[in-house]
């Protein structure tokens, strides 16, 4: 699973530092691939799988 997050840290409006830290790592201890930073997500349809760009990388789901 890919988690996008737009600003640096997670949960950042919302929450500490150190709580943002200790989400990620939860986070990434149970497997999840963590992208900080993402600015403009874009949504597409490639032959039927979603499509998903985020800062110029492109990522198609295998669902």
């Amino acid at each position: 699973m890919t988690l996008y997050e737009q600003q640096p840290a997670l949960c950042m409006r919302s929450v500490s530092m150190e709580v943002s830290q200790a989400l990620d790592e939860l986070h990434r201890g149970q497997g999840v691939d963590i992208r900080r930073g993402c600015g403009a997500l874009e949504l597409e349809d490639d032959n039927g799988l979603p499509t998903l760009h985020c800062d110029g990388q492109r990522e198609t789901s295998m669902r």
